[in-house]
C-alpha cells in the first residue's frame, strides 16, 4: 500500500501538485482496500499493508505531511479491513520512528520490520508492546546473509529478551528471505525461535 509511486518524482509533486498527490494516495488507499476485502473473502486472518515511508535516516518527506496525505488514508484501510473481521500488520523499512505513534493511533494491529540498527525494537516494545504486535528485527544483513549460525541464534535470543516477554512479539527476519541469506542462518533461526519463543498461553 501506498508504494506504487515513483519516489523521485512523487517527492516533488508534493510541493509542486499537492492536490494531486493527494487525490493519487486517496485513490491507492481505495485500491488497498478493494484488494484486501477480496484477500478476505478468501480467508486470510491478516492482512499487511506496505508503508515504506522512510530511509534509514527518517521519513522520506516532513512528517507532517506524512500526517496530512498518508495516514488519514492508513486510517481508512485499516477501518474496512477491521470491518470484514481482518487484523492489519504494517511493513515498514528504515527509522519509522517519528511516523510509528500515528500510525498505532490509526488503527494498526501490528508492526513489522522493526530494522536494526535504525529501529530498537526494545524502545518499540516499551512504548507500543502494549498496543501492537511486533514482527521481525533479524538483520538480513547481518547475521542471516554474512554471519554464522551462532551470530543468527544470538540475535534471535537477544530479540526474544527483549520484545516477548508479556506477548505479542513474532520473531522473524526484518524483510523477506532473500537469496543472499545463508541458508544455514535460516535454520539456525527458525531452530532458536521455535526453541526459546514458545509462550505460556493461559485458557
Amino acid at each position: 500500500m501506498f508504494h506504487t509511486w515513483e519516489i523521485n518524482h512523487i517527492l516533488k509533486w508534493i510541493y509542486s501538485y499537492p492536490k494531486l498527490v493527494e487525490r493519487y494516495v486517496e485513490y491507492i488507499a481505495i485500491c488497498c482496500a478493494e484488494v484486501a476485502k477480496v484477500k478476505i473473502d478468501m480467508g486470510f486472518d491478516v492482512c499487511f499493508i506496505d508503508c515504506d515511508w522512510a530511509y534509514r535516516s527518517g521519513p522520506f518527506v516532513s512528517p507532517n505531511i506524512m500526517k496530512k496525505i498518508r495516514i488519514p488514508n492508513l486510517g481508512k484501510v485499516v477501518d474496512i479491513i477491521h470491518k470484514k473481521g481482518s487484523l492489519v500488520v504494517a511493513h515498514a523499512d528504515g527509522d519509522i520512528g517519528l511516523l510509528l505513534r500515528d500510525m498505532v493511533e490509526a488503527g494498526i494491529d501490528g508492526y513489522h520490520a522493526i530494522e536494526p540498527p535504525y529501529m530498537n525494537i526494545d524502545e518499540v516494545k516499551q512504548k507500543y508492546g502494549d498496543k501492537i504486535s511486533l514482527w521481525g528485527n533479524i538483520n538480513l544483513s547481518f547475521p542471516l546473509a554474512v554471519g554464522t549460525p551462532e551470530d543468527t541464534k544470538r540475535s534471535v535470543r537477544e530479540c526474544i529478551k527483549a520484545a516477548s516477554p508479556g506477548g505479542g512479539h513474532i520473531i522473524c527476519s526484518c524483510n523477506y528471505i532473500q537469496e543472499s541469506v545463508k541458508t544455514e542462518n535460516y535454520l539456525a533461526m527458525c531452530e532458536d525461535a521455535r526453541k526459546y519463543g514458545k509462550y505460556m498461553i493461559k485458557a
